[in-house]
């Protein structure tokens, strides 16, 4: 017997990064048609060996053949290429499709593309997730969602796949500047933990006994509570959210407050501090390393608690 036809959209993922190739093989497991891309051949024929889907040869002849396209990108070029560049998707879809940009992308940039899209009758859905490849893995991302309620209803079900909770932000861009913003206060929390213990390990304190009086405080925080015993105490240092997203973060946060008129002193320190630390450990570091950077300007080093 022919097989029935299916309900589910056909999907097109570009960018099989960090987060992108994870969130593109849950979507091949939960059944759906995926076309996917990646402007790194290598990276594309790797993914395509070990879990399979069609490869589509750009962004724009992907979006001739699905109803939705999703991105998961790691720079704001790469995302503004696939969405309005010369091949991209606006390029190949017709009236009525879908965009949904998942990267961690500028505002400001977001609500440009959605303009652009949306004169050739395309809807855009800004959705960046909240965690990493933890929370993936245990099923718990968080996944904030700007754009209109129409939008938002068509790309729910796909969303679902590998999103345990949807908030809804507002108009498209929202989502960004919402991602922006809870990035910007994980850096200065866990910047402001980091130099407490830092500064405790300097004065002879010891470092588990600090945390636990520190979480007991109004100043205890997901740093303070998870983070720095799971990965910095321990010495792991594998939380699996990197510096460079952080530090993204912190750039996004500070460009949404000069867009909205309001000083944000201490969010262009941070930003300085953790360049200056991206700086001095190189490019592809785990956040959590900050503390090694701490720990050579304070030439003390916070010791292993046992596990």
């Amino acid at each position: 017997m022919p097989d029935e036809p299916s309900a589910k959209p056909t999907l097109g993922f570009v960018g099989l990064g960090t987060m992108g190739a994870p969130l593109a093989t849950r979507l091949l497991h939960a059944g759906f048609r995926v076309q996917i891309y990646d402007f790194d051949n290598d990276t594309l024929r790797y993914f395509l060996m070990e879990t399979g889907g069609e490869v589509a040869a750009s962004p724009r002849l992907m979006a001739e053949a699905c109803d939705v396209v999703l991105a998961m990108l790691p720079r704001p070029a790469d995302v503004r290429a696939a969405a309005i560049g010369r091949e991209g998707v606006v390029h190949g879809f017709g009236e009525g499709k879908l965009f949904v940009d998942l990267s961690a992308s500028p505002p400001a940039q977001t609500r440009e593309i959605a303009k652009e899209l949306r004169r050739a009758g395309i809807a855009t859905v800004d959705a960046p997730p909240l965690g990493g490849l933890a929370e993936l893995r245990a099923g718990a991302l968080t996944l904030l969602v700007g754009g209109d309620d129409e939008a938002i209803l068509r790309a729910e079900p796909v969303l679902a796949t590998f999103g345990s909770r949807l908030i809804r932000t507002g108009p498209v861009g929202s989502a960004h500047a919402t991602k922006a913003l809870c990035g910007q206060l994980a850096a200065l929390c866990f910047l402001a933990t980091a130099e407490a213990l830092m500064v405790g390990r300097r004065a002879g304190l010891e470092p588990a006994a600090l945390l636990e009086a520190l979480n007991a405080s109004p100043g205890a925080n997901h740093a303070s509570e998870t983070t720095m015993a799971r990965h910095v105490l321990s010495r792991s240092f594998g939380s699996g959210l990197p510096l460079d997203g952080l530090l993204g973060d912190l750039q996004q946060a500070l460009d949404v407050a000069r867009d909205a008129e309001m000083p944000a002193p201490l969010t262009a320190v941070a930003r300085e501090i953790w360049a200056t630390a991206r700086l001095a450990l190189g490019p592809g570091q785990d956040h959590t390393r900050l503390i090694r950077w701490l720990e050579q300007v304070a030439k003390a080093e916070l010791p292993k608690e046992p596990s």
